[in-house]
């Protein structure tokens, strides 16, 4: 893959991460909160591939959908969610290295 095609896909999986995490706010917001972790563990599960290398851009968006997560978790009373959901903010968080949002 060219350098080309690879500045394409690393601008689709932030265009499409950014999409997941408005979805999952959407949903945190109607009160869907099944609905938005849900979304989280799938997105992450379509998301992960491309941390190996992810721009500074996707380690931002990856990470807070992670928080909005949490935030559904929490309101749904699942603790253990909340926990693995902060878990994984914070070690994006950690590799992005400084606050981006």
């Amino acid at each position: 893959m060219g350098s080309q095609q690879l500045s394409r896909a690393g601008r689709k999986a932030v265009v499409i991460g950014s999409l997941f995490r408005s979805v999952t706010h959407c949903l945190l917001s109607n009160g869907r909160f099944a609905s938005a972790v849900q979304l989280v563990n799938d997105a992450a599960s379509y998301l992960q591939p491309g941390l190996g290398t992810a721009s500074p851009e996707f380690l931002s968006i990856y990470g807070t959908m992670f928080l909005t997560g949490a935030m559904a978790a929490a309101r749904a009373e699942d603790r253990a969610t909340a926990r693995a959901f902060l878990d994984e903010a914070d070690e994006t968080a950690r590799r992005l290295g400084c606050d981006a949002n």
